[in-house]
């Protein structure tokens, strides 16, 4: 005969107590860590003005919408980094020469700016930089166009393949 093995009641229903309690804490040291490995939380510096100035920000993204241009970006491969070109046309659809750019590289996840660079005009109406980007992935571009008094600013999301 075969004898089974039984965990006596006054041992076996407290320990099941202490392995969900233990599950528990297991499961919120898990959940803490998750929640706090991207660099903690993400602090807007000024946040109070560029709430208060949004009516001004919003009458400057109407101001930019209405000139007309197209602005498009692109990420190309570079013997040093990558090199960062940008086609600004007119709303006749020519080529718009002798402007001055920047370009300002975010992390689509975190709050501050990465870097700012000056671009150069290649050919006509085409701008290039060259920058290294700390890793591949997803990447939020904000051209800056200096016209007279006003600066129009165009926003982009590339994807970089490779650093």
């Amino acid at each position: 005969m075969i004898k089974r093995l039984e965990i006596p009641p006054h041992i076996f229903w407290p320990g099941m107590v202490f392995a969900i309690l233990g599950g528990s804490v297991l499961a919120n040291v898990y959940l803490l860590t998750q929640a706090s490995s991207d660099g903690g939380a993400q602090i807007i510096d000024n946040y109070y003005e560029k709430a208060a100035d949004w009516d001004a920000t919003k009458a400057q993204i109407s101001r930019t919408n209405a000139l007309g241009w197209t602005v498009s970006a692109e990420v190309l491969p570079a013997a040093a980094g990558k090199t960062i070109q940008v086609s600004i046309l007119g709303a006749d659809k020519k080529a718009l020469v002798g402007l001055q750019p920047t370009v300002t590289l975010q992390n689509p996840i975190k709050i501050d700016d990465v870097s700012t660079s000056e671009m150069g005009e290649s050919e006509p109406g085409v701008y290039r930089t060259s920058v290294a980007f700390s890793r591949s992935g997803l990447w939020d571009l904000i051209i800056h166009v200096p016209q007279g008094t006003e600066t129009y600013e165009f926003k982009s999301r590339v994807d970089v393949e490779g650093k």
